[in-house]
C-alpha cells in the first residue's frame, strides 16, 4: 500500500503543478491582450514596408541662376506590398535653406489614389518642422504618385545693395517618408 500511496501523491502533485503552470500561463496570455481582443488595428512599421520611388532619381537637379518665378519638379511613387492598409507621412530631411527671403522659397504638393496634397508652403529653415504631410492611408498593394515642386516666389521689389537679394543662395533637403 505504501507504493500505492506514493504513486498517487506523485500524481496528484504533478496534476496540481501542471494545472497551476497552465492558469499562470492562459493569466499572463489574456493580461497581454487586455483592450485588445476587438482591435482591428496592427501595429507595422510603415518606414519598413513601403517603398518610395523617386521616378527621375533621388535629387532635385543643381539650379543655377534661380530668379523669382523659377520652378523645379520632383516626382515620386508610393507602394504598398502589403495585404494591409497603411498609414505613413512625408517628411523633409536634411534641410538646408540660406535664403535671405525665406517665404520666397515655397513648394507645393499633389497626388493620385488618394495621398496627400498641399497648397503652397514655405520650405523650412534648418532645424525647423519637416512634416510635409500627415497620416496619409494608402490601401493594400496600392500606389500613390506624387509631384513635388518648388518655387521661388517674386514677392516684391529687393534692395540688394541692402543684403535684402538671395543671388547665389542654396537649398536642399531629403524626401522620406515615415
Amino acid at each position: 500500500m505504501r507504493a500505492r500511496e506514493k504513486i498517487i501523491y506523485l500524481a496528484g502533485t504533478f496534476i496540481f503543478v501542471a494545472l497551476v503552470s497552465y492558469l499562470i500561463s492562459y493569466a499572463f496570455i489574456m493580461a497581454g491582450l487586455t483592450g485588445n481582443e476587438t482591435d482591428p488595428t496592427i501595429e507595422i512599421d510603415a518606414r519598413d514596408s513601403l517603398v518610395l520611388n523617386f521616378v527621375d532619381g533621388p535629387s532635385f537637379a543643381t539650379a543655377n541662376d534661380i530668379a523669382p518665378g523659377w520652378s523645379q519638379t520632383k516626382t515620386f511613387t508610393i507602394q504598398n506590398p502589403e495585404d494591409i492598409a497603411l498609414v505613413y507621412h512625408i517628411v523633409l530631411t536634411d534641410i538646408s535653406n540660406d535664403f535671405i527671403n525665406k517665404a520666397d522659397l515655397v513648394y507645393t504638393v499633389s497626388s493620385t489614389n488618394g495621398g496627400g496634397s498641399l497648397t503652397q508652403t514655405q520650405v523650412p529653415s534648418p532645424g525647423g518642422e519637416g512634416r510635409v504631410i500627415s497620416n496619409i492611408n494608402i490601401p493594400a498593394g496600392e500606389s500613390q504618385v506624387y509631384t513635388f515642386t518648388v518655387s521661388l516666389l517674386n514677392s516684391g521689389p529687393k534692395n540688394c545693395d541692402l543684403g535684402q537679394c538671395d543671388f547665389g543662395s542654396t537649398f536642399s533637403f531629403t524626401i522620406e517618408i515615415e
